[in-house]
């Protein structure tokens, strides 16, 4: 919110301006009120700070005061005139029209925190469409691919903005998924209480321990921050991802009927190509929902290694066209006999297609891996023990990995 649209506002016709009417364009995010210079540096930007005066009650005092919190870049100064400063000195007037700086004169009779009470209800109530508008271009900039035109609100925003100015930055997105074991197949009663509470977990731990130059933009299911090089950069990256590997366990320990994925996408420059590290995020979720919940690895686009020969290729139509060819029958049979044997697969190559550790991990006798296996062969036309039978149905296991349901469609 802008002080000069700040003003308009009944509540603030007590305020006068008494100088630097050229900087009312200044934007301000809160309130502080301060006594004594030395608590200036406390001061954060855009604050508008009001001064009684107990304390620095002369104009050498006051004008340093103004001085001080200028250098903060505050958005200006509220002045009670009263007991203390009968009248702003010509100085601080001077001051303030030299550095289109607004100061505002306020009775004395006027309870400080009742201004301060109806500016943060404004600001609040500002800030809600002011976020929507942002989030809005953020996700047209984030689902945007190469060619894709850009809406005129998104260019002024990229324009007049500094949060979407930033020269380097990549995208960490955090997916809440059904079980795998318990795929959650209709709304439960509490069903969106139960994401909200996994995504209000999630902001809570991003933004206390790690400065986002973005708002978190929720996108269905997902939520997702953009983080610039410069912030990456003040973290130590292996702590960064070991805490992300661990508020994932917190969160998938604490809810039964989901499990709550991350990606991580590479540094791009600029909010223009941020929908390609959002891209190779999402891949990346998507093949850590398959991998072991400590695997730190799988957390990072650049670690996804052969994945990228899928993720990458444009050919989407032929990505479809090679999964049917080499799949449909076993999924179809799933379908008609709820056998599950794809899913068998995926963990059969999870296992490294080791027939005793695929036994052990879903509590299988060795005999009935066997048996599955030899469906798998009769209903695919193949021989597992064959390396290049088996690399193809590896290789259509992993296009269902990195692809959503609907691409098979």
């Amino acid at each position: 919110m802008k002080l000069k649209d700040l003003i308009r506002h009944a509540e603030f016709k007590i305020l006068t301006l008494v100088s630097g009417k050229s900087g009312l364009d200044r934007g301000v995010k809160w309130t502080a009120s301060v006594e004594l210079i030395t608590h200036a540096e406390f001061i954060n930007e855009h604050d508008l700070v009001f001064i009684t005066g107990f304390v620095v009650n002369n104009e050498i005092s006051l004008l340093q005061m103004i001085y001080s919190i200028y250098q903060q870049k505050a958005s200006g100064v509220v002045i009670a005139t009263g007991p203390y400063i009968q009248k702003i000195p010509d100085s601080v007037i001077k001051f303030g029209n030299d550095n289109d700086f607004p100061i505002f004169s306020m009775p004395w009779d006027v309870k400080i925190s009742t201004v301060t009470h109806a500016l943060a209800e404004h600001i609040l109530f500002d800030k809600i469409p002011y976020e929507e508008e942002i989030n809005a271009v953020l996700k047209e900039y984030l689902l945007r691919k190469e060619d894709d035109d850009l809406s005129n609100n998104a260019r002024n925003m990229l324009n007049d903005n500094a949060l979407l100015s930033f020269k380097s930055a990549r995208v960490i997105l955090f997916a809440i998924n059904s079980h795998p074991v318990m795929p959650v197949k209709e709304a439960l009663p509490n069903d969106s209480l139960v994401k909200e509470t996994i995504i209000y977990k999630l902001n809570d731990h991003i933004n206390r321990l790690y400065y986002l130059t973005t708002l978190p933009v929720r996108l269905d299911d997902r939520i997702v921050y953009i983080i610039t090089n410069e912030s990456w950069n003040q973290y130590n990256e292996n702590a960064l991802l070991k805490d992300v590997l661990a508020l994932l366990a917190n969160l998938n320990y604490s809810q039964s009927d989901y499990r709550v994925t991350a990606g991580i996408g590479n540094f791009c420059s600029g909010i223009e190509n941020i929908g390609s590290s959002y891209r190779e995020a999402s891949y990346a979720a998507k093949i850590y929902s398959k991998k072991p919940l400590d695997d730190i690895l799988a957390l990072r686009y650049s670690n996804v290694k052969y994945y990228k020969l899928i993720c990458e290729n444009n050919n989407r139509n032929s990505l479809k066209e090679y999964y049917s060819e080499t799949l449909a029958a076993l999924e179809n049979y799933d379908k008609t006999h709820n056998s599950g044997l794809i899913g068998f697969l995926e963990d059969f190559f999870t296992c490294n297609c080791n027939i005793n550790e695929t036994g052990q991990k879903l509590f299988l006798h060795r005999n009935t891996v066997i048996y599955k296996l030899k469906k798998i062969e009769s209903i695919l036309k193949i021989d597992i023990s064959c390396m290049e039978d088996l690399m193809a149905v590896w290789l259509a296991i992993a296009i269902k990995n990195v692809n959503d349901p609907a691409f098979f469609d």
